[in-house]
């Protein structure tokens, strides 16, 4: 079966695949909001390698995924190393892969979210106030055998 097509629907500036693809990586890794972007999501995958660490980073639904990588030099710099099923907020840029047509997040750093971010500001917290001796011996005060008053403090937003 041949189609009969008239001459302009075939352009004479159709792309090689080569093309399109230089032209899309040019648009992804020169939009100054792609050079440093914070993405979160959670883990589903994890794979360490002697190149670097690779995984999938999905939203909770998972309708939306973008592969990583973090190569080994920067594994030691991580707040916090992917692990499968752990939510992270990630630091990175976006690099297309020519040979492939795919793109990825190349990671410079990946934070604890939810419990873990929590946790990772009291334990930053904790560390500045020891380092300003806030917790040294020498400042803590005997508690009275009998205390006159108690106080308690919440707030509106306290669970009951």
């Amino acid at each position: 079966m041949t189609f009969d097509l008239p001459n302009l629907l075939i352009p004479d500036t159709a792309l090689s695949v080569g093309g399109l693809t230089s032209y899309i990586q040019d648009l992804l890794e020169q939009d100054d909001q792609l050079q440093q972007i914070w993405v979160t999501g959670e883990v589903s995958s994890a794979s360490r390698y002697r190149s670097g660490l690779f995984f999938t980073l999905q939203d909770p639904d998972a309708q939306a995924a973008i592969s990583c990588v973090v190569w080994s030099s920067q594994i030691p710099r991580l707040m916090a190393e992917p692990t499968t099923g752990e939510q992270l907020i990630i630091l990175g840029r976006i690099h297309l892969h020519p040979q492939r047509g795919n793109y990825q997040l190349i990671v410079w750093q990946a934070l604890p979210a939810g419990e873990g971010l929590r946790a990772l500001r009291y334990r930053q917290l904790r560390q500045r106030l020891e380092a300003e001796g806030l917790f040294d011996e020498e400042r803590k005060r005997p508690l009275p055998v009998h205390p006159k008053s108690i106080a308690v403090v919440t707030s509106p937003q306290a669970p009951p």
